[in-house]
């Protein structure tokens, strides 16, 4: 671009027209190059952003296997004593224990909830930005088609056009693709989010159970089992 103006403000024998003409292609082909250099850098962030998901969802998973083991610590040791209570089989400090999971278990719950309406909050802004900066992208796309069918443009303007054009659908391939994979992304991350709020409601439905009933059926047994086959071992 540099070397464009000073191409422009050399002698009156360089024509001005063809140094505004270097100048406008260096400076397409500058956008350009941002554009595409672009485009990883928001995959990166999308990855990022993946990563973290996962981050919170393997915190999630470790808060729900502590509970389902503490569970199961008190059905175990209620199997063995043939006891029909929280109260009766299980100490004081048991009991305080599976209070407090269950209390865990509800903050998680709701989390995972308010999480998943920001998410959709987010989505329904993200793609109302994207349709906006794609549809000016598109117009000016479109004018700059039409305007390179026009016959009388000289050399220098056609060129410019051109540059432009080409960049503009740099654009437009850059913001519909990243729109698509940050849509892949969000439903992903949905479906993430409502199987572990699923199996969190499964292990809350049993200590709900047992701190009112003081045991659990065999259907919330069987829930049980299958949400602990799914989660990390705790140590």
């Amino acid at each position: 671009m540099a070397q464009a103006v000073l191409i422009e403000r050399s002698s009156n024998a360089v024509d001005r027209p063809f140094a505004k003409m270097v100048m406008w292609s260096a400076m397409s082909g500058v956008c350009a190059a941002i554009i595409v250099a672009s485009f990883p850098r928001t995959l990166c962030l999308q990855h990022t952003s993946r990563n973290s998901e996962l981050e919170n969802s393997g915190a999630a998973e470790a808060v729900l296997a502590t509970a389902t083991s503490e569970m199961w610590n008190f059905l175990n040791a209620q199997n063995a004593t043939k006891a029909q209570s929280v109260n009766s089989s299980m100490s004081k400090e048991r009991v305080e224990e599976l209070k407090k999971q269950q209390s865990t278990l509800k903050a998680l719950l709701t989390k995972l909830k308010s999480d998943i309406g920001g998410a959709n909050k987010h989505e329904t802004e993200s793609k109302g930005e994207n349709e906006k900066m794609l549809q000016r992208t598109q117009e000016r796309l479109d004018q700059h088609r039409h305007e390179l069918e026009q016959k009388n443009l000289t050399a220098w303007r056609r060129e410019f056009i051109t540059n432009q054009t080409k960049s503009e659908e740099k654009q437009v391939e850059y913001l519909t693709k990243g729109r698509e994979l940050q849509h892949h992304m969000f439903h992903s991350n949905l479906k993430m989010s409502h199987g572990l709020m699923s199996r969190v409601k499964a292990v809350l439905d049993v200590y709900d159970g047992v701190m009112e009933k003081g045991k659990v059926d065999e259907s919330t047994r069987k829930a049980l089992e299958a949400v602990s086959s799914s989660l990390p071992k705790v140590q």
